[in-house]
C-alpha cells in the first residue's frame, strides 16, 4: 500500500541513506555556489558593472530559454521513473536526445536575436559575436545538468554527479582567475566557460546514466506521448528558472547594463539561501511522487519543510538586510555601497522562502497546471512592473518588482494548495511568526552593538539559536534536537 507506515519525507525514524544524500548535496552546494559566487565577484571587480552586465544579460537569456529545451520530459521522467523504475532508462534516452536537438535549434535562434537586439556597449565585430555565441552556448548546454540530476535522483545516488559538478565550478573559478591575470577580454571568458562546460558535462552524463535502473519489458510511451505529458511540466520547470533572469534580461535590453550586473550579483546572494531549499526538494521529490495519495504523510512532510525553511529564512534575511552595504563593498568595492537598498529590498524574497513549500508540493500532488498558473501570475506581475519602472527610468525599483511578483506566485500557490485539502498554507505564516520574533530580538541586540559584518552576523546567529532553544515551542525544539526529522541523524 502506498505510504503504509510512512512518517513523512523527513521520516520519524533514522534514514542513513537520506541523511548521507543530504550531507553530500549540502557540501556540493557549498562548493559549487561558493565557487560560482567567487567567480562572479572576480568578473565584476575586473570588468566593472557595465561589461559584467553584458555577460549577465547573455547568461540570463540563455538560461531562461534553456529551461524549455526538454519540453518538460525531464519532469515526466522523474515522475514516471520514480513510480515505475523499469521505464526510467528508456524515457531518459528519449529526453536526452530531445534536449540535445532542441538546444542546438535554440542556440541558432538566440545568437541571431541577441546580436540584433541586445545592447553590448564596448563590444563590436568579431568580439561581439564571440561573446554572444560562447555565452549562450555555455548556458544552454549547462542546463542539461538538470536532466542528469534527475538521473541521480532515480538512481538514489549522487556521488558522481556531486563530484563532477564540484569539479566543474572549481575549474571555472580557476580558469576565470587565470584569464583575468592574463588581462584577456570578455570573449576569452565566454570561450573558457563554454569549453569547461563541455569538458565536465560529458562525463557527468555518462556516469549518471550508468546508474539508472535497468529497463524492463514495459511498454514505453512514444516521444510525442511524453511531450504531451510534459507540456504542463514544461511550464513549471521553465518558469521556475525565469525568476531573476527576466529582470536581468529586461535591464540589459533597456540598456541598464551596469545595473543588470549589480542586480545579478545581488540575486546570486539571495539564491545562495534558496539553494538550500533546492537540496531538500531534490532529495524528497521521488518519494513524494511515489506516495502522492498518502495524505497524512504529505501533511507531515509539508509541516516539517515549512518549519525548516522558516528557520533558514530568519537566519539569513536579517543579517543580509543589516549588513547590505559592507557585503556589497566586499564584493565589488566602495562604488557598490550605493546599491545597498537594492539588496535589502531583494532580500525580502527570502522571507517568502517557506512559500516555496506550497509551490513545490503542487507538482507531486499532480497539480501541475496550478503550479504553472502560480508562476505565470508571479512572472507576469514582475514583467509588467519591471517594464513600467524601466520606461520611467527607475531601475532601482526592479528589486521591489521581483518581490511583488514572487509574492503573487506564493499567494496563488497558497490558494491552490488549500483547495487540494492536503496542505494548510496558513502554517507558513504561523511558523514564520513563531520563529520570527526571536530573530527580531536577536537583530535588535546585534544592531545595538558596533560590530563589523562578519562579527555581527555570527553574533546574530548565536543569539537567534539561543533564543530558539530557550523559548521555543516544542516544534522548534524537536527540529533543533532532531526529534521531528531524521535527516541530520
Amino acid at each position: 500500500m502506498p505510504g503504509a507506515g510512512s512518517t513523512g519525507a523527513w521520516g520519524h525514524g533514522v534514514d542513513p541513506g537520506r541523511r548521507h544524500n543530504f550531507l553530500l548535496l549540502l557540501s556540493t552546494n557549498v562548493i559549487t555556489k561558493g565557487a560560482w559566487a567567487a567567480s562572479l565577484f572576480l568578473l565584476l571587480h575586473h570588468f566593472g558593472p557595465r561589461d559584467f552586465g553584458v555577460l549577465a544579460a547573455l547568461w540570463a537569456l540563455g538560461g531562461l530559454v534553456a529551461g524549455f529545451a526538454d519540453l518538460g520530459v525531464g519532469q515526466v521522467l522523474l515522475r514516471n521513473g520514480a513510480r515505475t523504475p523499469g521505464l526510467a532508462r528508456a524515457i531518459a534516452g528519449q529526453a536526452l536526445k530531445l534536449q540535445i536537438g532542441l538546444s542546438l535549434l535554440l542556440f541558432g535562434i538566440l545568437v541571431v536575436g541577441a546580436h540584433a537586439f541586445l545592447p553590448t556597449p564596448g563590444l563590436v565585430g568579431d568580439a561581439k559575436w564571440s561573446v554572444i555565441i560562447f555565452s549562450i552556448a555555455a548556458t544552454l548546454f549547462d542546463r542539461m545538468s538538470a536532466l542528469f540530476t534527475v538521473f541521480s535522483q532515480l538512481a538514489g545516488s549522487y556521488h558522481s554527479f556531486s563530484l563532477y559538478r564540484s569539479g566543474y565550478f572549481v575549474a571555472l573559478l580557476a580558469t576565470f582567475l587565470a584569464i583575468i591575470r592574463a588581462n584577456a577580454g570578455l570573449e576569452i571568458i565566454a570561450l573558457g566557460y563554454f569549453l569547461l562546460t563541455l569538458l565536465f558535462l560529458l562525463p557527468t552524463g555518462f556516469e549518471t546514466w550508468k546508474r539508472l535502473p535497468a529497463s524492463t519489458a514495459i511498454p514505453v510511451p512514444s516521444l510525442p506521448g511524453l511531450i504531451r505529458q510534459g507540456v504542463w511540466f514544461l511550464g513549471g520547470t521553465g518558469l521556475t528558472i525565469a525568476y531573476g533572469r527576466v529582470e536581468v534580461l529586461l535591464l540589459g535590453f533597456f540598456a541598464f547594463t551596469a545595473f543588470a550586473g549589480v542586480y545579478h550579483i545581488a540575486y546570486q546572494l539571495v539564491l545562495l539561501v534558496f539553494s538550500v531549499s533546492g537540496i531538500f526538494f531534490t532529495i524528497i521529490y521521488p518519494r513524494l511522487y511515489r506516495h502522492q495519495r498518502d495524505a497524512a504523510a504529505l501533511r507531515t512532510d509539508y509541516l516539517d519543510t515549512v518549519r525548516w525553511l522558516s528557520l533558514l529564512a530568519w537566519a539569513a534575511v536579517l543579517p543580509l538586510m543589516l549588513y547590505a552595504e559592507p557585503i556589497l563593498q566586499l564584493i565589488g568595492g566602495t562604488p557598490l555601497r550605493k546599491y545597498a537598498d537594492l539588496l535589502r529590498v531583494l532580500s525580502g524574497l527570502i522571507l517568502l522562502l517557506p512559500g516555496a513549500a506550497a509551490l513545490n508540493f503542487l507538482l507531486p500532488l499532480d497539480l501541475v497546471k496550478q503550479r504553472v498558473m502560480s508562476d505565470l501570475l508571479g512572472l507576469g506581475t514582475t514583467f509588467i512592473i519591471v517594464c513600467g519602472v524601466l520606461v520611467a527610468h527607475i531601475p532601482s525599483a526592479v528589486s521591489a518588482a521581483a518581490v511583488a511578483g514572487y509574492t503573487v506566485a506564493v499567494a496563488a500557490a497558497f490558494f491552490y494548495a488549500a483547495s487540494a485539502r492536503i496542505l494548510n498554507p496558513l502554517v507558513m505564516l504561523r511558523e514564520l511568526f513563531i520563529i520570527g520574533w526571536r530573530g527580531g530580538v536577536a537583530l535588535a541586540i546585534t544592531a545595538w552593538l558596533t560590530l563589523n559584518w562578519w562579527q555581527g552576523s555570527l553574533l546574530y546567529l548565536l543569539l537567534f539559536t539561543a533564543l530558539l532553544v530557550a523559548t521555543g515551542q516544542p516544534s522548534i525544539r524537536k527540529l533543533l534536537y532532531g526529534r521531528t526529522t531524521a535527516i541530520f541523524h
